[in-house]
């Protein structure tokens, strides 16, 4: 098959699609598929777009019209329907790929590929460290629209702790209010190791819950919308995360408190990290 995947990423979108792009790119290589990327990303090889602006979808009419692929796999937090006409209109099939949070229109695509489940979930292969173990790992998304990590440095002083800071959160150490609390700036695969590192994770939910999830480690999760609630309360039907009931952070320091207190053991079915293969065989077979 000759494919092709239509992501964002930054600060709008965060990084999951990036990096759940690029997995699926390099299990289609490695399968003997055709795969180019078109995406704003400056920092990956393929075709660049800024935005789905009318400059946007002229550029992207030019580059399939070019590289003419069987499918497009769309990977947006909205239903794009514009570029899906436009792959209609070229005789392109659709794949909408939809992540945490994400509420489309299903019925606008030839197929859909919703990771809600194990075998479905699309996750980076590379799970290594070499760091000291510290209790939690805290992570608010890439750009922490919550405040989770000062909530979380303010209230949890007692627990050793790695801060997740990223280049769109740009925290400073002031926020760091214990020594037991480290602020790392890392993205990318890097983050991988300091999962490893940690004990129990608190996050916004995203595709790190599911990464966290094939860790086997327990997630507390909080949410920045009614989707991803939805999406958390359905990993937490599976025993795989324990979810706050209410969008945002609690209102109070002893409410937050008392939810990380809460016992919590995974013991779900773990992805398997084959979401990616999965995807390409219902490709193939649709």
């Amino acid at each position: 098959m000759h494919l092709a995947v239509f992501y964002f990423t930054g600060r709008d979108y965060g990084y999951g699609h990036a990096y759940r792009c690029q997995t699926l790119a390099d299990a289609a290589r490695v399968a003997g598929h055709n795969i180019i990327k078109i995406s704003n990303d400056v920092l990956q090889i393929g075709y660049y777009i800024s935005a789905l602006d009318t400059e946007g979808i002229v550029a992207l009419y030019d580059i399939l019209v070019k590289t003419k692929p069987d499918w497009l796999i769309i990977d947006l937090p909205d239903t794009p329907r514009t570029v899906i006409s436009l792959a209609r209109e070229l005789g392109i099939r659709v794949c909408l790929l939809n992540g945490v949070g994400h509420a489309m229109e299903t019925e606008l695509a030839d197929l859909v590929w919703i990771q809600d489940t194990p075998e479905r979930v699309i996750l980076r292969s590379e799970f290594v460290t070499e760091l000291p173990a510290r209790d939690w790992l805290v992570f608010g998304g890439g750009a922490d629209e919550t405040g989770l990590l000062p909530a979380f440095s303010k209230i949890m002083q007692h627990a050793s702790a790695y801060l997740i800071n990223t280049r769109l959160t740009g925290y400073s150490n002031n926020i760091v209010k214990s020594n037991k609390h480290s602020l790392v700036l890392t993205d990318g695969l890097e983050m991988l190791r300091y999962m490893r590192a940690s004990r129990k994770a608190i996050i916004h939910m995203g595709m790190t819950a599911w990464e966290l999830a094939a860790l086997g480690k327990p997630v507390y999760v909080f949410s920045r919308t009614a989707e991803h609630l939805h999406f958390a309360q359905q990993m937490q039907q599976q025993n795989l995360v324990l979810a706050y009931p209410q969008v945002g952070l609690p209102e109070t320091d002893l409410d937050f408190r008392g939810f990380l207190a809460t016992k919590f053991i995974p013991s779900g079915r773990m992805p398997d990290g084959l979401g990616a293969q999965h995807l390409l065989e219902a490709l193939n077979d649709s």
